[in-house]
């Protein structure tokens, strides 16, 4: 959530689009990763029991630059494991560029990164890319959640994405 002092809360889908436009995301997504990992480490520090903290990461950052990279140093400036950080992506994102985005969380993973994929069921579920992709988790689209369990057809359907992401 952004709290600007004119507008006051601006919820993510009134800013995001227009920061996936201009490529302010890149430097936004940054931002927000590093503040993530240094509140993190605060509450490690102060005896708070997190385990992990989730980030949402940008198609433009896993696209654009180094972001195993970047998330390393974060992680070294920070001094926080990479097990308590779980990155959150969109299934768009990972049909993209397969080969390169392979490349990319596979080197995050080797960070001991978790990753997810937000809102699954969303846009386009390409259940191919769950078989070839290194993913921890998936975080089924609110959508089919809101349903359960008074839907039956939400219901089934999120039994059988659990059922596919146990397997």
């Amino acid at each position: 959530r952004w709290r600007n002092p004119l507008l006051g809360e601006m919820r993510p889908d009134h800013f995001i689009a227009l920061a996936e436009t201009t490529g302010d995301i890149v430097r936004i997504g940054n931002w927000v990763l590093r503040e993530a990992c240094m509140q993190m480490q605060r509450w490690h520090e102060g005896g708070t029991p997190v385990g992990r903290i989730a980030v949402n990461l940008s198609s433009r950052q896993i696209q654009g630059e180094d972001v195993a990279g970047h998330v390393r140093k974060i992680l070294e400036d920070t001094g926080m494991p990479g097990d308590m950080l779980e990155l959150e992506l969109t299934e768009r994102m990972l049909l993209e560029d397969a080969a390169e985005t392979s490349a990319t969380l596979d080197a995050l993973r080797a960070l001991g990164v978790r990753l997810s994929i937000d809102d699954f069921g969303e846009g386009y579920s390409a259940l191919n890319y769950l078989r070839r992709l290194p993913i921890h988790g998936l975080k089924l689209s609110p959508m089919f959640v809101s349903g359960v369990p008074d839907n039956q057809s939400d219901v089934a359907v999120c039994e059988a994405v659990a059922g596919i992401a146990r397997s």
